[in-house]
This record gives C-alpha cells, structure tokens and sequence, in this order.
C-alpha cells in the first residue's frame, strides 16, 4: 500500500508529494531531501490500522490533494526507486520492482521470509534474549525450564545437549534471514577438522577440556551473544540489507535505489562491535587449527609476510586484525567467508569521525574515499548474521567434547 500526502518544505516552502509505502512496522522512520533546497527533513509515518498518521520534525502536512512539481518515493523497508512519480513508473511500487527483478514467486518468498523472522521476533526474542542469559550465567535449572519453551523434544539428558541446543535455536531463529550459504560452508568446513578419528584427536580433547574452562572462552561467547541481540534489536534498521543482498546483480544496475531511513549511527557501532568481536575470536580459534592440523595449539603455520611471528597467544593478540586473518589460509570457505563478511575497508572507513550518512545523497561521505551508498552498507551490515553465528559455532565444539568427555562418553561427530 502506498500512502500519498502533501508535505511542505520548512525550508524553502515548497511543495511536495510523499508516496510513503506502509510496511510491516508500527512505526517507520523516514526522511525526504527537498528538489529545491537539497534540505532533508525526518519523519515517522505510524500506522495503527486503520489509522495512518504522519510525523515531522519540522515544515507541516498539507490535507487535501495537491498537484506538486516534486514526488518523492519513500519505503523504510526495502530499497527503492525515490524518484519514481507514478505507481506505473519504474520502481512507482517498490514490491512490483522487487517483483520485476526476483519474478513474482521470488518476491512473495522474500517478503514471507521477512515476516517470518518479524513474527519470530515480535513472538519469541524476549524469551530467547532471557535463554542466552541464563546459558552464559550457566544456571542451568532457568535454561533447561526455558529451553522447553522452544524446543518440544527437549533433551539435556546429557550436559553437551545444552550447547547444542541454544545454538541449533539460534539458527532456527535466523535461517529465514540467511541470503547466502555463507554461513553454512563455513560452518560444514570448520566441523569437518575436528572429527574423532583424526590424527590428534585425543591431544584436541585435551585441548577442548582446557578451554572449556578458559575464561577467555565464556567471555567472548558472552561478547558475541552481546553483539546478536544488538543485531536482532536493529532488524528494522537492518533487513532492508537483506532485500539488497538477495538481489541477483549488484546494486548499481537496478538505478539508484535507496533506503530513506538513517540509522547510520547505531548500525555504525553495530558494525564495528561485531568486527572487533569476531576478530578477537581468533587467537582462540586458529589455536583450535593448529592442534587438529599439527598437534599443539603453539605450532602456527606462519604466513611469510607476519614480520614478528607469534609463539604463543598473547603474542598473536598483539598482531593487526588483518595479520589475525592471514592464518585463516588453511581454511579455505573461512578466508574467503571473513574477508567477504567483514570488510576490514569498511570498518575503517565508517571508524573516522567526519563519516556521515549525508541524506542528500543516500551515501556515507566525509572522507577523500570514494562514497559509499548507503544501501551497500545496510546490506554488508546485515552479512554481520553470518560471522557471528560462524564463531559461536565454532566455540561450541571444544565445549560439546568436554562435556561429552567429562560425561565419561565418546566424542561423537
């Protein structure tokens, strides 16, 4: 449904037509850059049905129907065509545009994965927020009471069924939102090394034993789990990413299409949590690599430009992110996956102060770098889905092994 009223600039006074697509949210943010004056002014369009009420910051709505020299495109949820006039322009319907691009049957099973992980959310995050916490506080009376909550075959007869399950739920929760297959490769890749009859199989359980009671380890998962209910807390903000990173082509070839929405201040800081969280993931996990693949946690396979090769993990703390990430090599879906998922460009781009979300435009600007539109960084902020996920798997093998070990049983695949 597309909503049309009349607004005036509080700037210059001009006219101008909104066509304000109204999408699943009671309340979505907006914003619109005048023709004349290049001004942008915000507002939030709520929609109580069968009320629809807008809000400005500043200038007025206008009732009644007006003929005006400018029509602006607005959909808080999906990247549109703003400068579309009619609803037989191109991009006039921002979902008949979706339809065009994906067919009909591909639009309607995008927008059904969206409103299914809306439902989940609006149904289920609270209960689900209050499961992580009760996980990392390993109190385990509140978890195995919540757990049923979700899972109707609940089963921790044994205490490796807990790790597994708040993570199988995790993907349950977000597999609606997954545009690629990153996240699965990875993860498929990462479990196949760690498989009972390898070659260091016992000296990785003796491994997995001493992590599981690392304090390091409960803390970054404590972090990560942090850096998910930031996420899922910013979906609005984020899940028109989605829809562009479920789009066949690049951005550039549908025209420029944007979001008119700003939420560049908190997705910013999303952004580089996330980052630097995952990053901080890695000494813990290629020590993981080293013993499965060579047999003790300190033997690093070094790649030839690291100018002070690490012994030992406090050594590889101090290394750059980017030399971090170098000693993913023998990972192949895991070098390509980061880099793909965590553009270390980005992060220090958007990092420097002057970086602003110019509305103007619809891109990120404030620097000599090139700008970035705004819609490419909803879309590789909501990649963010996968790494966090990736490494909380990967975090979850030593502690299933030690549990399995200390449970007196065999470590199964």
């Amino acid at each position: 449904m597309v909503s049309r009223v009349t607004v005036r600039c509080p700037g210059c006074d001009q006219l101008i037509t909104l066509r304000l697509s109204v999408g699943a949210s009671e309340v979505q943010p907006f914003y619109y850059v005048c023709g004349k004056c290049n001004a942008a002014t915000r507002g939030r369009l709520i929609a109580k049905p069968p009320d629809l009420k807008l809000e400005l910051e500043a200038g007025e709505q206008i009732e009644g129907f007006h003929e005006t020299e400018q029509i602006v495109t607005i959909d808080a949820n999906l990247p549109a065509r703003f400068d579309a006039r009619n609803m037989w322009d191109p991009g006039g319907s921002p979902f008949i545009f979706l339809s065009m691009i994906l067919g009909p049957k591909g639009a309607d099973a995008l927008n059904g994965r969206k409103t299914q992980f809306r439902h989940l959310v609006k149904g289920n995050w609270v209960d689900l927020k209050r499961l992580l916490r009760y996980y990392i506080d390993r109190n385990w009376t509140m978890f195995d009471k919540g757990l049923g909550k979700f899972l109707q075959e609940t089963n921790v007869s044994r205490p490796w069924h807990r790790h597994d399950a708040i993570h199988k739920l995790l993907d349950i929760f977000t597999a609606p939102i997954w545009a690629q297959d990153i996240y699965p490769r990875m993860k498929a890749e990462w479990n196949s090394i760690f498989v009972p009859k390898g070659t260091y199989a016992e000296r990785v359980i003796s491994l997995s034993q001493d992590l599981s009671n690392d304090p390091e380890i409960i803390e970054l998962q404590e972090h990560l789990f942090d850096c998910f209910t930031t996420y899922v807390e910013e979906h609005d903000a984020i899940l028109p990413g989605f829809v562009a990173e479920s789009l066949p082509e690049p951005l550039d070839q549908y025209g420029d299409l944007r979001v008119l929405r700003d939420d560049f201040p908190a997705l910013r800081d999303v952004y580089i949590q996330v980052f630097e969280t995952c990053h901080k993931a890695l000494p813990v996990l290629v020590e993981m690599v080293n013993m499965a693949k060579r047999g003790a946690p300190d033997l690093y396979l070094h790649p030839s430009d690291i100018r002070r090769p690490p012994r030992t993990r406090s050594q590889f703390h101090k290394l750059t992110s980017n030399d971090k990430t170098k000693y993913l090599v023998e990972l192949q879906v895991w070098s390509e996956g980061w880099a793909f998922c965590l553009d270390r460009h980005l992060r220090n781009r958007i990092g420097h102060r002057q970086v602003r979300h110019d509305l103007s435009t619809g891109t990120l600007s404030g620097t000599s770098d090139d700008p970035i539109p705004y819609t490419v960084f909803l879309a590789e902020t909501h990649r963010l889905l996968y790494p966090i996920l990736t490494v909380l798997n990967a975090i979850k093998i030593p502690l299933v092994c030690a549990d399995m070990t200390a449970d007196g049983g065999k470590v199964e695949t």
